[in-house]
């Protein structure tokens, strides 16, 4: 079953990506969040805990299918405890849930001391808020984290606390791996400075892969599938940011369309594995904030 979902993740971003190379509209391609949410990502209603990796986008397709108003999820069976334990009637009668995944470790019966443990995947079902008839209103009160509205100040406080080092360079945008810098063109050669963060964020993805600090294998030609793999990884980094903090999540290498796509046909674990990569940059950069004035994950 999971691998049910890990194909249709797949096929989304590979309709996506197609869409892209047939309009030239490379504009929120991932990321099109238009909900009245404010919260950065998909969470659970009643713990207030974000999804993560593959369930992030997980979420993202079917709001964008059905339309759902907001980033608040409920499991089946918490909708039941929370009904009976407040009497009060909820249902989602009619109406579809959407399919997430989560990894249990375990060790078989038969396992000696020390052995390391096992993982498998299983799927559970979370329905929107906006679908459970009944929900009473304070129970997206719960406090969860929330993002900033685009201002050029937060981005760029938040890209300074990095620390990376980044360079102006003319009509390029590029990480440079050996001396560990990001290269990019000055924010008046961009339409906005959103695209400008945008461009910079797929780039501190690539940036945080450096053996220094999270040590991805980067070591792919150009066109091969590893590169493709980083730099979907990049990629996802990049919708993550464009979703903290407001950005238009352009895809930022139209070109390389064809590769990802072929990527992506011979391997449906390629999505799981980019979006996991992709949370920990992501967590990874949001440590590095001297303030933590940055949201949770």
């Amino acid at each position: 079953m999971s691998n049910d979902l890990y194909q249709k993740v797949t096929d989304y971003i590979i309709s996506q990506l197609l869409k892209i190379e047939q309009t030239g509209d490379n504009t929120n391609w991932l990321c099109p969040w238009t909900g009245t949410d404010p919260s950065v990502f998909p969470y659970n209603i009643l713990t207030g805990a974000p999804y993560t990796g593959i369930n992030v986008l997980l979420c993202w397709m079917s709001s964008m299918e059905h339309g759902y108003p907001t980033n608040k999820w409920m499991t089946f069976k918490q909708m039941l405890t929370y009904g009976q334990q407040h009497e009060i009637e909820l249902s989602v009668k009619g109406e579809k849930s959407t399919k997430l995944v989560k990894v249990l470790e375990f060790k078989p019966k038969d396992a000696e001391p020390g052995d390391p443990f096992l993982k498998r995947t299983k799927v559970f079902n979370v329905f929107n808020s906006s679908q459970i008839k009944g929900l009473p209103a304070e129970v997206s009160g719960v406090e969860v984290p929330t993002p900033y509205t685009f201002t050029y100040s937060h981005a760029d406080a938040f890209v300074k606390g990095t620390k990376a080092t980044i360079k102006h360079h003319p009509n390029q945008a590029f990480f440079q791996n050996k001396a560990d810098y990001i290269a990019i063109p000055p924010i008046t050669d961009f339409k906005s400075e959103a695209h400008y963060f945008a461009t910079l964020f797929h780039e501190l993805g690539h940036w945080t892969g450096h053996a220094s600090r999270l040590d991805r294998d980067q070591r792919g030609g150009k066109f091969s599938k590893a590169y493709a793999f980083e730099e979907l990884v990049a990629e996802i980094t990049s919708a993550f940011f464009a979703n903290y903090f407001a950005l238009d999540g352009s895809l930022q290498h139209v070109d390389y369309i064809q590769h990802y796509v072929t990527a992506l046909k011979s391997d449906t674990t390629i999505v799981k594995s980019a979006a996991s990569k992709a949370q920990k940059a992501y967590e990874f950069l949001h440590d590095l904030q001297p303030n933590k004035l940055d949201v949770a994950v």
